[in-house]
């Protein structure tokens, strides 16, 4: 709020709320400017002589009212910049700002909308990144088979059948023997069972990661084969390595392989 310095003038100060005499209410409500203090240091010292007060040091906010000064004294330099923003007989809804408009149940709907279209395109490109996935398999299905571990992954699973699921699973290497520690079976309808070394695995314990006894989300994947890893206590200190095999099953009901009995002779 800007003011005047000059002693016992209430220029730019609150009104009080009771007036002596209309006279006063008058004189007081009257608009007036409140112009800054000269650059020039001459006119600067010359109108601190006329200010009452003793060592007065203006600062760069210090204003003088207009209503202490000569009409002739006083005048107002033009700037074509200047906007005019104060119209006393001009209505309010004129110049105010609007006030922003608040967001109604349809605009709710929409967000609702959005949220749940995105769920969706989730779950379309899980799908869509399995299918790639196979096709990826089909090419380097010959590079996979020169690793004799993964020969006989492939030959305890693969046998005359079209059913196809996605294998992921975590190896341990102890006097360079692969052991499988902790795994996670993925179908195609997008069901899911998990394993590990250890007592056998539940999908109750997962229920605060994925809900429901489908995979929804791309990143429940990692967030479950996380807790199986936390869970998998080793007894030894040993190298843990994450593998992704994406492996054509031979056969509809496939049993897990034993924990263990994969490795290399």
């Amino acid at each position: 709020m800007l003011t005047c310095c000059i002693p016992e003038c209430r220029t730019g100060y609150p009104e009080p709320k009771k007036q002596k005499n209309k006279s006063e209410a008058s004189s007081t409500s009257t608009k007036c400017s409140l112009p800054l203090f000269p650059k020039d240091e001459n006119l600067k010292k010359q109108r601190l002589r006329a200010i009452p007060r003793k060592d007065f040091v203006p600062s760069k906010h210090s204003r003088v009212c207009s209503r202490k000064f000569h009409e002739s004294s006083l005048q107002l330099k033009k700037n074509d910049s200047n906007v005019a923003y104060f119209f006393p007989e001009a209505l309010s809804y004129l110049f105010l700002p609007p006030t922003p408009k608040r967001k109604t149940s349809l605009a709710l709907a929409i967000n609702r909308c959005k949220k749940e279209r995105n769920s969706v395109e989730d779950s379309l490109y899980l799908h869509l990144l399995i299918l790639i996935s196979l096709l990826v398999l089909k090419n380097s299905r010959e590079k996979l088979m020169d690793h004799h571990w993964f020969m006989e992954i492939h030959e305890n699973f693969i046998q005359d059948s079209a059913t196809v699921f996605f294998f992921f699973f975590a190896i341990s290497i102890e006097n360079v023997i692969p052991k499988i520690i902790y795994g996670l079976k993925t179908t195609k309808d997008l069901t899911y069972s998990m394993f590990s070394d250890g007592p056998p695995v539940l999908l109750q314990e997962v229920n605060h990661i994925c809900s429901t006894a489908f995979i929804q989300r791309f990143y429940d994947i990692n967030n479950i084969l996380a807790y199986l890893k936390n869970r998998y206590v080793p007894s030894f200190v040993s190298k843990i390595l994450k593998v992704m095999i994406f492996i054509f099953c031979t056969k509809k009901d496939v049993s897990l392989p034993k924990i263990g009995s994969i490795q290399r002779v």
